[in-house]
């Protein structure tokens, strides 16, 4: 990696990141696959192992990444019998690739995993990463079965950094639904062993198809979930007119619902889609505008994004 330290942030604390971001023990092993590089974009994972010495990155964009942890490490020093905390683990799969996972709470007593996520209020309200969370969870559940653990119970432990003290009690005078403290869990369902393999199977699958010699044109572009893409508003326009006839906004983030809206105010109002159409506004790849380090080297940002 190359570092840049744009904001002028304390030598000491550039020190720990470097050492804590280039520590990471996958390195440029495509020989593994991490619990979140297994449920996250092949894409992704590709250009780390193929441009993680040549990306240019900030000590700033790691700051939130050192404190979830930090978070870690102090839990981490809690001892508790029949408690299992911070634990490594990996297995081989057939085909020779390895799936490893730190796993941050077995309770041998419950037969729960239990994952502590840092995270913005927002993020944990409106379930961004639901699924991501559900995936990742239930593989690790796997994998502690491959170690002869019984999991039955997955829960999320999480830290909410933007809590405001002051909002939970103004919000719950006004009548609104905000966390009286920054902490939240939830339970996470639990596949049968049968779906959690076959995830893994299809997962491990995808993976495999592309190597170090694989060209970056021929890997698949990360889904629109993947790029965290968001519509504002879906509006039903006549094709050519530069004003909507009528905009349905996204709530809570629930795209389908403000799609849906539209298309059947379309059928509604009886009109052809060969003279009229449903456009997007506000439409943006969130972590490829503002979260991904891999966009210098990535197709699908130069030609869309960037442009």
């Amino acid at each position: 990696m190359i570092w840049t330290n744009a904001h002028n942030i304390a030598e000491g604390m550039c020190l720990a990141i470097r050492n804590f971001v280039e520590g990471d023990d996958h390195g440029k092993d495509w020989s593994k696959v991490s619990v979140t590089e297994l449920c996250d974009s092949p894409l992704r994972r590709f250009l780390k192992l193929k441009h993680g010495d040549e990306v240019t990155v900030d000590y700033a964009d790691y700051l939130w990444a050192i404190l979830g942890s930090a978070v870690h490490y102090i839990l981490s020093l809690n001892k508790e019998p029949d408690v299992i905390i911070e634990t490594q683990m990996k297995v081989k799969d057939a085909c020779g690739l390895s799936i490893t996972g730190r796993a941050d709470r077995i309770d041998l007593r419950k037969d729960k995993l239990e994952d502590y996520k840092v995270t913005s209020l927002y993020t944990f309200k409106k379930n961004l990463h639901k699924e991501d969370w559900a995936a990742q969870l239930n593989v690790y559940a796997w994998l502690c079965k491959q170690y002869g653990i019984n999991i039955e119970h997955l829960q999320i432990n999480a830290i909410l950094r933007d809590h405001s003290k002051v909002k939970a009690i103004t919000e719950k005078m006004k009548g609104f639904e905000y966390p009286e403290i920054p902490f939240q869990n939830v339970e996470v369902p639990l596949w049968t062993p049968e779906e959690q393999l076959q995830y893994i199977k299809d997962r491990l699958a995808i993976h495999l198809l592309y190597n170090q010699d694989s060209n970056v044109g021929n890997v698949p572009t990360c889904t629109a979930k993947q790029r965290w893409h968001k519509v504002d508003q879906y509006a039903v326009i006549k094709k050519g007119a530069k004003r909507s006839m009528k905009n349905f906004n996204v709530v809570d983030n629930d795209k389908r619902r403000a799609l849906l809206e539209a298309q059947g105010y379309m059928q509604h109002k009886g009109l052809r889609e060969d003279e009229h159409e449903i456009q997007t506004r506000g439409a943006e790849d969130m972590r490829c505008r503002y979260y991904c380090e891999f966009t210098e080297f990535c197709p699908y940002y130069k030609q869309y994004v960037k442009e």
